[in-house]
């Protein structure tokens, strides 16, 4: 671990590095603060010293005080990217829960010929999020991220389809068989 302290000692935008071991020795704790625009650096320095995936841990911290060293670059830190867009392209059941509401909401604003309703059932529906996942994906090179994007969206649309299929069927049933009670009492016919 003392690789790994020096290293991360002498990467620029690290700084506060600090060790502490067990009193056996086998273990150790490398602590350090980093900023977000050396964040991709440090973890292929850790990566390049053997240190394993699962005992990395980033943290974001919000920094309160005062100095130039405070106002810091926006930077984008792949790594978090790539952990959010696989954590979008899974499919969920929150996911899904949203995108049969948005089916059934749609399914209403079809009925009713409703932009509202229509407008509504986008706002509630999540797709954006399997998405952008694939695209994160096309964009570092993850195939299977973009399959498991589009799956998600895939599956997620067509059980948005079938329950507004299913919606709009029933509803449409429940004004048939109104429409005949209404046809039969101006009629005077009766049900035989």
């Amino acid at each position: 671990m003392t690789a790994v302290a020096e290293g991360l000692g002498d990467l620029a935008g690290a700084r506060h590095v600090a060790v502490a071991s067990n009193d056996r020795g086998r273990t150790a704790l490398v602590t350090a603060d980093v900023r977000t625009d050396a964040a991709d650096a440090a973890l292929a320095l850790l990566a390049r010293l053997g240190v394993p995936a699962d005992d990395v841990v980033f943290a974001r911290l919000d920094t309160i005080g005062t100095g130039s060293d405070q106002a810091e670059p926006l930077a984008l830190v792949w790594a978090d990217v790539l952990s959010h867009a696989r954590v979008q392209a899974r499919a969920l059941g929150r996911y899904f829960v949203l995108m049969a509401t948005a089916g059934v909401v749609g399914a209403f604003a079809v009925i009713n010929r409703s932009s509202v309703l229509l407008v509504g059932a986008m706002a509630i529906s999540p797709d954006l999020l399997p998405i952008t996942a694939a695209c994160t994906g096309l964009v570092l090179r993850r195939t299977r991220l973009v399959g498991h994007g589009l799956a998600t969206l895939i599956i997620g649309f067509a059980a948005t389809w079938m329950l507004a299929a299913i919606v709009t069927a029933f509803v449409a049933a429940l004004a048939l068989q109104r429409m005949i009670a209404l046809r039969r009492a101006r009629t005077g016919l009766e049900d035989v």
